[in-house]
């Protein structure tokens, strides 16, 4: 057997050179791709609700359910568990790791780059937004 580890068969052929974040795209190179963050439901909170038992992580799934960037965090945790050692586990835009799973099978993981890109480099991060996100919670 050979001491080198060779990558799981759903990771063959992704480029990962050169990246601080190991993703299989350019995305540490994009400020605007993290914006939505700020304005997330969880900004601020420990992984418990996210991350714990189901009983617990139905409540981070509720916390997800009016968050404003649900969207664009379901496809942030399809790429960065696809390009992040297949890390399969926790909440992520209100869906579980099953459902994540089938979702990036089914679309793949060029579109699921592309759609995150796409919603990420769009999100609005205006003060007016902020401020009705804030007021609506």
């Amino acid at each position: 057997m050979s001491s080198v580890e060779a990558d799981p068969p759903a990771h063959r052929g992704i480029d990962r050179r050169g990246l601080g974040m190991r993703v299989g795209f350019a995305a540490p190179d994009r400020p605007e791709l993290w914006a939505w963050m700020e304005d997330a439901a969880c900004r601020g909170l420990g992984p418990a609700e996210f991350f714990g038992d189901w009983h617990t992580m139905a409540k981070g799934r509720r916390r997800c359910s009016a968050c404003p960037v649900r969207e664009i965090c379901l496809w942030w945790g399809i790429v960065a568990e696809w390009d992040l050692s297949c890390y399969r586990f926790g909440i992520y835009g209100g869906v579980g790791p099953s459902i994540r799973a089938r979702i990036a099978t089914v679309t793949g993981i060029g579109y699921a780059r592309a759609r995150f890109v796409e919603l990420a480099v769009g999100y609005d991060t205006t003060p007016q937004r902020s401020a009705l996100i804030t007021a609506a919670a």
